[in-house]
């Protein structure tokens, strides 16, 4: 019996040791990795995050059937002379099916006050036109939306409906949106199932550390 126990007692700590030693080998290259990054100008790395987000969008938009997936970030955060708030918004990476236009690469530096109907979803459950989903994602009917600018030209490029999700930074604070188009004929896959809930949740969380790392 005392055998058994001993042989028992040496498995335990071979797989113990091995545990280890694969535990130590993964913290150590993820140490290197991020000296790698830190040694990189900081040009090399918004290009090196911004390809990751990329790939991370391409495959959201098979998976969700959307015609256009894309994320865009908030800056500056200055203030205007009467000290309210002056926030830009800018779009990082956008990709679209074959056939659609790019046409939110262009928002680039823009006050958020003159496209907050395309950014109220996150941020106004009163708003019209939005439908709460689950994991905090939203869902944005273009044709009850209020009439505004954003609406005319949402509707001029085709787009019926959008789905988003913020992304939060790493003190719980809104940075960014991850959004998600339907135009025309798809409008109907708005309706997302729990699963596709699930999916732009996960997605967003990625993208989120892709940004962070």
């Amino acid at each position: 019996m005392d055998k058994l126990w001993e042989s028992l007692g040496s498995v335990l700590g071979l797989m113990l040791v091995g545990a280890l030693v694969l535990l130590l080998d993964r913290i150590r290259s993820k140490i290197s990795e991020w000296i790698e990054r830190k040694r990189l100008h900081p040009l090399a790395r918004g290009i090196r995050y911004a390809r990751h987000v990329q790939a991370l969008l391409l495959e959201l938009r098979v998976q969700l059937q959307a015609d256009r997936a894309y994320v865009m970030l908030f800056h500056n955060g200055s203030y205007f002379s009467n000290k309210n708030p002056v926030w830009r918004v800018s779009s990082l990476v956008e990709v679209c099916k074959p056939g659609i236009s790019h046409d939110m690469t262009s928002v680039q530096g823009v006050l958020a006050a003159n496209i907050w109907h395309v950014l109220a979803p996150v941020f106004d459950e009163q708003y019209p036109g939005i439908y709460d989903m689950k994991n905090g994602i939203k869902r944005l009917v273009v044709g009850e939306m209020p009439d505004c600018y954003s609406k005319e030209w949402l509707k001029s490029k085709g787009v019926c409906g959008k789905v988003m999700t913020p992304l939060r930074d790493k003190n719980g604070q809104v940075c960014g949106i991850l959004a998600v188009n339907y135009d025309n004929a798809d409008c109907n896959n708005c309706q997302l199932c729990s699963r596709d809930h699930k999916i732009l949740a996960d997605y967003a969380g990625r993208i989120t550390y892709a940004l962070e790392n």
